[in-house]
């Protein structure tokens, strides 16, 4: 009969459980790469409407919203770090006219929202642009109709 050294039997059980480890660490991580990738996308989606409701664009700031520009080098976008989603929306003072999009409401990071000087009209009501989760985590929002915005969200919750 033969005895096992205890510290081999640890070190043994010790490294089988770190390659364990090691094997569900690399397996979860493209998880989250898609997870974000789809997000990425939503939140393209969202840009791209919104882009597509501009009806008058006097300094052409829409123009670089496009596929050959990452989008976190177009004018007025910021996201963030991490996720790479959008987290604030800053067009102030670009004159831009058109219909506010209801897929605003899409861009579920979204923090901070600032479209003053500018003429957005709107199809739907600004309840229905901001039904999504952005309601209750915007930090600042000033827009052209700032108390109909404020009423909106209140009544909302």
């Amino acid at each position: 009969m033969k005895l096992e050294n205890p510290s081999s039997s640890f070190a043994f059980w010790s490294l089988f459980l770190r390659v364990i480890l090691l094997y569900f660490a690399s397996i979860s991580q493209p998880t989250s790469t898609v997870a974000n990738a789809l997000g990425n996308e939503t939140d393209r989606f969202a840009r791209l409407k919104f882009k597509e409701m501009i009806s008058n664009d006097p300094f052409g700031v829409m123009s670089s919203w496009n596929d050959s520009v990452h989008f976190r080098k177009w004018p007025g976008i910021s996201c963030g770090r991490r996720h790479q989603r959008i987290t604030a929306l800053d067009l102030q003072g670009y004159n831009l006219r058109g219909l506010m999009s209801p897929y605003v409401g899409n861009l579920s990071f979204l923090r901070f929202i600032d479209l003053t000087n500018n003429s957005f009209f709107r199809e739907m009501s600004v309840r229905e642009c901001l039904k999504s989760s952005i309601r209750r985590s915007l930090v600042a929002l000033r827009i052209r109709n700032y108390w109909e915005l404020v009423a909106a969200v209140i009544s909302v919750e």
